[in-house]
């Protein structure tokens, strides 16, 4: 009888036995228990998701650094260490990853993405970053350059991961570290000029972005340091119909998404977001750029009266 195919991507059941001895170099900082019981597991061939199942079982916090660190697609036999968290939040975690050879040789650096998968079902937030990060290899290099490439994708039972190209600090980071928390009207302009086509590729590819702020633009690394990178995809929406090109007609009421301090004017009305959207969030962080927390609602915690103080600022224009 015929084997199986698995599906591209599937991780759930996949051989890593050849790994063990890799694996088992890792355990030195274990306890003498901890060794015992995993080493137990690494004598016989097992699956990503049980290792990490095993390893939530012992406690730790964030599993996947815990010692593995190996996750590996169906047909291309890839395998990543993880080398740190850069990130958390509700749905999934960010870490930087290196990309092993078969000889647990490192090749390149990446950063995975995370999304948790909770009873079998998830937000599905991380699939809208896959694919418009698909959909971006289309496009020509001109209009690509303010998005990461994505290399790798997979599943266990556990979580969803893609693996995409690593990226410098968040623009808010970087003002954070200016020494009064505020960047010079040069470095904003061009800030400004980046960002901005960052957000008009994405809408030229057919979509909405509905969470434009300084933590989702990130500068490039090395020879690409002087490139701004628009991330988080998660909340994006098409705004187009794929194939008429049509402009989808709007729904009659929208739940919040996105971020208080940068939100539109809209999605404080639980309207459909458009385009205009966008930018005028992209607004907001500019003022933004020239002093940190300058605008007139960042200390506002009511939602209401933020709205009503995004109002205000449009009403004197």
């Amino acid at each position: 009888m015929p084997k199986k195919r698995k599906k591209f991507g599937d991780v759930d059941n996949i051989d890593i036995g050849e790994g063990n001895e890799k694996l088992g170099e890792e355990l030195e900082e274990e306890s003498a228990d901890e060794q015992l019981q995993l080493k137990k597991i690494l004598d016989s061939p097992f699956s990503v998701s049980r290792y990490i199942r095993y390893s939530q079982l012992l406690g730790k916090k964030h599993c996947l650094t815990h010692c593995v660190a190996i996750l590996a697609l169906a047909f291309f036999r890839k395998w990543y260490k993880i080398l740190e968290l850069l990130g958390t939040g509700g749905f999934g975690d960010v870490y930087k990853v290196h990309q092993m050879d078969g000889n647990g040789r490192v090749d390149v650096v990446f950063a995975l993405k995370t999304e948790t998968i909770t009873l079998g079902k998830t937000l599905n937030r991380l699939k809208v970053e896959m694919t418009i990060l698909q959909e971006c290899e289309n496009l020509p290099e001109e209009k690509r350059k303010h998005f990461v490439r994505m290399v790798d994708r997979g599943r266990t039972e556990s979580f969803k991961f893609i693996v995409m190209q690593l990226v410098g600090a968040s623009i808010d980071k970087l003002q954070k570290q200016q020494p009064k928390k505020h960047f010079t009207f040069s470095t904003t302009t061009k800030l400004g000029l980046q960002t901005l086509e960052g957000i008009g590729d994405l809408h030229d590819l057919g979509y909405l972005h509905r969470d434009v702020k300084p933590q989702n633009f990130t500068i490039g690394l090395k020879e690409k340091a002087n490139v701004i990178y628009l991330l988080d995809f998660g909340i994006a929406r098409r705004y187009i119909e794929k194939d008429s090109k049509a402009i989808r007609l709007p729904r009659e009421t929208v739940r919040f998404l996105g971020t208080v301090r940068f939100a539109s004017r809209n999605c404080h009305y639980a309207r459909e977001q458009c385009r205009r959207d966008d930018l005028e969030s992209w607004i907001y962080m500019l003022l933004e750029f020239t002093e940190y927390a300058s605008l007139p609602w960042s200390r506002v915690v009511d939602r209401d009266n933020v709205c009503k103080e995004k109002e205000r600022l449009f009403a004197g224009i």
